[in-house]
């Protein structure tokens, strides 16, 4: 009617309308229509909305939106939201916590250790630097990332042309060996010097050959020989 609003319960097979509706007084009661009753104006149908608190909505599954989703309705709410984050370089914690929907995602280091120790995290971006573990003192190459877990292999490098300074080629630390030396045999005629750090050889050169009561020994190399053709099975023990 003009003064207030019913709701259509069902319509017969006559065509006769059942309503419950309201009226002046305050009450509710059931009414029935045919459907050219003048009391009827317009038919209608009403737009309900779904209070906030009855969505529930989804994380999205791309980290680079803030797009949730209602799993019910598929409403969208792109509320300005972040995860909470506690990177420091002290430490590799990676959980995320939305502030939307408290949802805790677990995040990647992305790196390129063949470029930089430069690490992003794939869900908020943040930068930090890895650093190198490793321990060249106990003559290991075994490089790891503290950041991330990378390992690698490094070897040394050395000019020995220009000084015995040898740099890592994972890490760049650096080791001089100027003491560290060694004269080797290398076969019956020829011996040479080479870098204990780097196998780096150099200085080859025949031996000087002196006789004794049990064969030939190098003057320089000390090599023991029992002819300068014939050389014994067995080398003579590393001057290391």
């Amino acid at each position: 009617t003009y003064s207030h609003v019913g709701i259509i319960n069902y319509i017969d097979s006559d065509g006769y309308i059942y309503t419950i509706e309201g009226n002046s007084f305050n009450k509710v009661q059931k009414q029935e229509y045919s459907q050219t009753d003048s009391n009827i104006f317009a038919f209608a149908s009403p737009i309900y909305t779904t209070p906030e608190s009855a969505h529930t909505y989804e994380h999205p599954q791309s980290t680079n939106s803030s797009d949730h989703t209602c799993s019910r309705c598929f409403k969208s709410n792109d509320t300005s939201w972040s995860y909470e984050t506690f990177h420091s370089t002290e430490t590799t914690d990676m959980d995320h916590v939305c502030s939307f929907c408290n949802t805790t995602v677990v995040g990647e280091w992305y790196h390129d250790h063949l470029v930089s120790m430069e690490h992003s995290c794939t869900i908020c971006n943040y930068y930090a630097d890895g650093t190198w573990i490793h321990n060249h003192y106990s003559n290991s190459m075994e490089h790891t990332c503290d950041l991330c877990g990378y390992e690698a292999t490094g070897t040394w490098m050395g000019s020995h042309n220009k000084g015995l300074d040898h740099w890592c080629t994972v890490c760049g630390s650096k080791i001089n060996a100027p003491a560290i030396t060694k004269v080797y045999e290398h076969n019956s005629t020829h011996h040479w010097e080479k870098c204990i750090v780097c196998n780096y050889t150099w200085a080859q050169s025949e031996h000087v050959w002196h006789q004794s009561n049990y064969g030939f020994d190098c003057l320089t190399c000390g090599r023991h020989q029992n002819s300068v053709i014939s050389p014994y099975a067995c080398e003579h023990p590393s001057l290391f």
